[in-house]
């Protein structure tokens, strides 16, 4: 079953990403006015990698490439 894209939009505006990650169990360390990294989990990760901002409501690995 396809969840309609209104409704994906609106969950997106108003998900948190770091609320999202901290669900998740990673540990956010803020690096920057915006910037909280943590160890991927999309792979092996030994240091933190995975970018994320909340203003922006993005997140990226800077290693393994992977976004949303």
């Amino acid at each position: 079953m396809l969840i309609p894209e209104a409704e994906l939009k609106a969950v997106k505006a108003t998900a948190d990403p770091l609320r999202v990650a901290a669900a998740l169990g990673l540990h956010l360390t803020r690096r920057g006015r915006d910037a909280h990294f943590a160890r991927c989990p999309f792979h092996k990760d030994k240091t933190p990698s995975l970018s994320i901002s909340r203003a922006q409501g993005l997140w990226h690995c800077l290693v393994c490439g992977a976004k949303g």
